[in-house]
């Protein structure tokens, strides 16, 4: 099945400036963009659908790892062809971009049970976002401590 995305208005903001070039790479400037905004719904909606697709496709191919923060969760994951390898904090606060915070550490495993693609749209929906590896090693070496200390 071939599905269509349309990503959120938030996650368009967040990647305004890779829909800029998407635009750009497709001859429309900014005067051309406000009237197809304002005059043309459908064309509007199958350049979404089609950057939709292009932005999750540069994402399967060149990221691995995303991130979620909130006050009370920090959770990574990585990609894998199999599935999503998961670690995830809860949190009792959390320090600007600093990992040294104390919680419950977790880790799990999942297969696809969608394609890769459907996931990866549903947690960018969620606010995950493409970050360094970093993030996920991180968690993964206190976890590893964790277990080794029981």
């Amino acid at each position: 099945m071939n599905h269509q995305y349309s990503l959120s208005l938030e996650v368009l903001k967040r990647e305004e400036e890779l829909f800029k070039i998407f635009l750009i790479s497709r001859g429309i400037d900014s005067v051309e963009w406000e009237i197809i905004k304002s005059e043309n719904p459908e064309k509007l909606d199958g350049l979404l659908t089609m950057f939709s697709d292009y932005y999750l496709n540069h994402l399967l191919e060149t990221h691995r790892y995303y991130l979620l923060k909130s006050s009370t969760l920090i959770s990574a994951l990585r990609l894998d062809d199999s599935g999503i390898s998961y670690f995830q904090l809860k949190l009792e606060n959390i320090l600007n971009d600093q990992m040294n915070t104390h919680g419950t550490l977790q880790h799990f495993n999942t297969s696809y049970t969608q394609s890769p693609k459907e996931h990866l749209f549903q947690l960018i929906e969620l606010g995950y976002q493409p970050v360094e590896s970093r993030y996920f090693n991180d968690l993964a070496l206190k976890y590893a401590e964790q277990i080794e200390l029981k």
